[in-house]
């Protein structure tokens, strides 16, 4: 071969080569820069995922993680170069804490705030953990909780890491019988504070996506415009990131808007859908007004979401109380937040409530119950803070220790439901994993 044409070819080898490194460190500076900016320009907005070809999905699937935390990317998937927008991350820091891990400081925390809240008993507490015969966790078994007397106090539903909660509270005597199709086992309400259960058959594993029903209560009063501008870009994250899961999920939204008394509504709900391109629409058009008083009518907004929504018994259900104000406890309401969480526990649907800036004391123990009652965790907006805060005009009060990480409020929407939903995965998954 000529030496010149053999140059020539090396050449053209050599700079086809840079050109490809040039663009991959192109795509990951520009992701780099997206997370690190926050006053990045307004890109326009992303299309309804079901736009998306299958490919795009599945790009999407392994590429949204690295540009959660930043504005909008455009980045180029296969050989095609179709190209895709990611939504925007308005950065809305958060922490969370789970109060069924540190139990001993929440009991602690109510008996020196719970006057705050309605009566009700959390002290003691049985943690029951439902398994089939492979050691994997059941998903939808039935507790029922008996006295002494045969009479039943309490009901429950595992969740899909199989575990519920029982409170004993004063009785001395009484059974738990969990059932679950044919197999009933009865074990006494005395004893330790947990109990494995093991019953003989094996759960059928979920064909297909798994099911999945999501819905966000939103306190949408004046006091939280702000709030609401800088939400309405975090829920569309958290919407294009739960759709593009993988596994992927058979996913509705719903949401209920509740206001207070005197307002031009109380409540307003947004029945499930599966259409994400509707759904999406409806987060857009959330708009603040009303008010006035501190507390808002987050009871209404609760009932709402419970008997106002048509849940599937067979999904995972999980619920996000987002809100800044403590609920009106003097409207003599039939049905109050302690029902609520009682009836959500019962069903099976998860309550996470995420505390907005300048909840004050009294809305932070209603939160804090409502969320370890129902197997949740409590979310705090943190401003960016590190370690306790003590609460103000500016910040979310949370007393929970300086134990929590910060991260992007979508991130721990995200990771809530995707640890629920990785439960229901063939094989055993760690907890936390």
């Amino acid at each position: 071969m000529d030496k010149r044409l053999l140059v020539a070819a090396l050449l053209a080898s050599s700079c086809m080569h840079e050109t490809v490194v040039h663009r991959e460190v192109e795509v990951r500076e520009s992701v780099d820069t997206v997370s690190r900016k926050d006053d990045a320009p307004a890109e326009p907005a992303s299309p309804p995922p079901d736009a998306y070809a299958p490919a795009e999905r599945e790009a999407f699937a392994s590429a949204s993680d690295a540009v959660l935390a930043g504005p909008a990317a455009k980045v180029a998937f296969g050989a095609a170069s179709r190209s895709s927008w990611i939504p925007r991350s308005p950065g809305v820091q958060a922490g969370s804490s789970d109060d069924n891990l540190g139990f001993d400081a929440f009991v602690r925390f109510l008996r020196e705030n719970g006057r705050l809240g309605l009566p009700h008993e959390v002290a003691s507490r049985v943690v029951l953990e439902v398994r089939d015969g492979q050691e994997l966790p059941i998903f939808g078994a039935e507790v029922t909780v008996r006295d002494g007397q045969g009479r039943v106090v309490a009901r429950r539903t595992t969740f899909a890491d199989g575990r519920a909660l029982v409170f004993p509270g004063a009785l001395r005597g009484g059974t738990i019988e969990v059932a679950w199709g044919e197999e009933r086992q009865t074990l006494p309400l005395a004893g330790p504070p947990r109990r494995a259960i093991r019953l003989d058959g094996r759960r059928s594993e979920v064909q297909g996506r798994i099911p999945l029903d999501i819905a966000f209560v939103i306190d949408t009063t004046g006091s939280m415009q702000d709030e609401i501008d800088r939400l309405r870009g975090t829920l569309d994250v958290i919407h294009f990131q739960l759709t593009h899961l993988d596994p992927g999920a058979d996913i509705r939204f719903g949401l209920v808007e509740y206001k207070d008394r005197g307002d031009a509504f109380v409540t307003r709900p947004i029945a499930f859908t599966a259409d994400l391109a509707a759904f999406r629409a409806q987060l857009q058009s959330l708009r603040a007004f009303g008010g006035g008083d501190e507390p808002e009518d987050v009871q209404a907004g609760l009932e709402q979401a419970l008997h106002g929504l048509r849940w599937r018994q067979e999904a995972v259900k999980v619920a996000f109380l987002i809100g800044d104000a403590a609920p009106h406890l003097d409207y003599g309401e039939q049905f109050t937040y302690v029902d609520a969480m009682h009836e959500a526990a019962r069903r099976g649907i998860k309550i996470a409530a995420v505390g907005c800036s300048g909840l004050s004391l009294q809305g932070e123990v209603v939160w804090r119950e409502i969320a370890q009652y129902t197997m949740a965790p409590y979310v705090f907006l943190s401003r960016g803070e590190r370690g306790d805060m003590e609460g103000s005009a500016s910040t979310v009060s949370h007393h929970v220790g300086s134990n929590w990480a910060q991260e992007n409020l979508e991130t721990v929407v995200v990771r809530i439901v995707k640890e629920e939903i990785a439960h229901l995965s063939p094989k055993l998954v760690a907890r936390g994993e």
